[in-house]
């Protein structure tokens, strides 16, 4: 090792300007595969989807929606529309308050949801149990699941199971955002509110189908009352379903028929918005695992040019390879002479150039998770993805990449290092120079 150290600096510039080509492939390459590499590990099975439910338009890449449907809406659709499996409406609350020892605190988003709502968001509870339908039945929500962030926020590490809230009124809290509102804020502050017991946390990550289907990470989950004491019923921003398994489309055609029948009977079914008619708008949300194969599908892409780098870089490591034999041929001629095999040439050879590609691997994959982060990063914000990998994938991938750089280089010198081997020891002396 320490005589391929020798001769990889006698002609560092040379070398040097191959382990940056190499490096430059490599960082692109390995911050690919810190996306591609758990897709593969975890299998391409997308899971089943979800699908959100919106009142409003859409066209020219833009949507905009209302608030039309109702908690029962989703009775209707589960006791009608035979291609349905689960569903949830959804009302997003955000910035809400609540109250825990006297103390208030400003919760990031708070929703109303149906039981079901932890199976079509894949919820993953760390302790604890979701509400069911009992929970419902209430005129004001009595439990509450909450995430481990505001978990450990309220409480710090002790178990929450079991401990209780207090739900301010909305109205409080738009005071304190500093929105209008008729009450009075020393009016709202003396109301109860609602207490409510803590019977699961959950995880939750903003790439999560949880915060997809949300528009944010949530922290509060709470179901809907029975009596929530509004006029005219409590509207919600959505409605979420899953079909029966090879169902999707009879499923979405019930479904657009049976809420539009359901709002024409609440005469809302002819609704404007900015001049148009509205409708029914079923799309799916998109499932974590979907979402990891559309971020390895864009990886796959950016990872295809680093490939081309890199097959540039292997035809900066042949003509390398061949301006570091040169002046070596009388020396290998030499060795032949004294008894060294073609075989041993070719190795030392071989383990040359693997090693300084080696080098270039690994100053690559150092370079790739800020290669990532300022280039990968920015184009996956659309996708709504902002979860960053796991230090094991970064590991595996930066491993991968200079195997990958070792591998290229290898053979990369194969033809060089089988050429000056073969030669005759008298015709390497005669050819080499000194």
């Amino acid at each position: 090792m320490s005589a391929i150290w020798i001769r990889l600096r006698r002609h560092w510039f040379r070398n040097l300007l191959a382990v940056l080509q190499v490096a430059l492939a490599i960082a692109a390459v390995s911050a690919a595969l810190v996306d591609v590499l758990p897709m593969l590990m975890q299998g391409d099975d997308p899971g089943a989807t979800t699908y959100a439910v919106r009142f409003g338009t859409e066209g020219g890449g833009a949507a905009v929606w209302i608030w039309a449907y109702q908690p029962d809406d989703v009775t209707y659709l589960l006791e009608h529309a035979t291609a349905v499996e689960a569903a949830s409406a959804v009302r997003s609350e955000y910035q809400s308050l609540v109250m825990v020892n006297g103390e208030r605190w400003v919760v990031r988003a708070q929703a109303a949801v149906h039981p079901a709502f932890a199976r079509l968001t894949d919820l993953e509870l760390v302790s604890g149990s979701f509400f069911a339908d009992e929970d419902t039945r209430g005129p004001a929500p009595r439990v509450a699941v909450i995430s481990e962030e505001l978990a450990r926020l309220l409480f710090g590490e002790t178990d929450v199971v079991g401990k209780t809230i207090n739900l301010r009124p909305q109205e409080e809290a738009m005071i304190l955002m500093g929105l209008p509102s008729g009450a009075a804020l020393a009016e709202l502050m003396a109301r109860p509110g609602d207490d409510v017991e803590i019977i699961g946390v959950f995880r939750t990550s903003m790439d999560s189908l949880l915060a997809v289907a949300l528009g944010q990470a949530a922290d509060l989950l709470v179901p809907f009352a029975a009596d929530p004491g509004r006029p005219g019923g409590v509207t919600v921003s959505e409605i979420l379903y899953r079909p029966r398994p090879d169902m999707e489309r009879e499923a979405e055609e019930e479904v657009r028929r049976l809420l539009t029948s359901r709002l024409a009977e609440r005469g809302e079914s002819q609704q404007l918005i900015e001049g148009r008619q509205a409708e029914v708008l079923v799309s799916p949300v998109m499932s974590a695992g979907q979402l990891r194969q559309v971020r390895a599908g864009s990886s796959l892409l950016l990872g295809g040019l680093g490939l081309a780098a890199l097959l540039v870089s292997s035809i900066a490591m042949f003509t390398t390879t061949l301006a570091n034999l040169a002046p070596r041929t009388r020396y290998i001629g030499l060795s032949r002479a004294l008894g060294a095999t073609r075989g041993r040439i070719v190795r030392e050879v071989v383990a040359e150039s693997a090693v300084l590609a080696g080098i270039g691997g690994v100053v690559g994959a150092a370079l790739a998770f800020p290669l990532r982060k300022t280039v990968f990063a920015p184009l996956f914000s659309s996708l709504g993805a902002a979860g960053g990998p796991g230090a094991g994938d970064v590991l595996l991938a930066g491993l991968a990449g200079v195997a990958l750089a070792m591998a290229v280089g290898a053979v990369a010198a194969l033809y060089p290092a089988w050429t000056v081997a073969r030669m005759a020891p008298a015709d390497a002396w005669r050819e080499g120079t000194v």
